[in-house]
């Protein structure tokens, strides 16, 4: 796909919007030839936000594309249940191509001493 002349429509999904997210975030807008959107919940509870993060942004991303093209391209973080969003949003939102911010294969296999089983749970899905 040859994208236009103002760049692809991306959305960017973010389910904990603060602290490093939101800042590599607002570098992704200011520096990108795409026209990028920010979907996201503020960066508090992040526990929550793994597990009901995607139930949030799908209602939000289904509401959105009744006021404006639906994005050609998906971009979410690791902090997002991404397979929960795409079941529950609006087709024509879960059939744009989707990238994420890591690489399921570095998510640890075993939770260490002191970290949160959810995490490990929800990203090495």
């Amino acid at each position: 796909m040859v994208p236009p002349a103002e760049g692809l429509r991306v959305w960017a999904l973010e389910a904990y919007l603060g602290g490093s997210h939101a800042h590599f975030l607002s570098g992704f807008r200011q520096h990108s030839s795409h026209q990028v959107s920010v979907l996201g919940l503020p960066g508090r509870h992040w526990k929550w936000r793994m597990h009901g993060g995607a139930l949030s942004l799908a209602r939000r991303a289904r509401d959105r594309v009744t006021l404006e093209p639906p994005p050609q391209v998906l971009f979410a973080s690791s902090m997002l249940d991404l397979a929960t969003f795409l079941s529950l949003t609006d087709p024509v939102v879960a059939a744009a191509p989707e990238s994420s911010t890591s690489t399921r294969t570095s998510s640890p296999i075993l939770c260490p001493p002191g970290w949160s089983a959810t995490w490990v749970m929800v990203s090495s899905r």
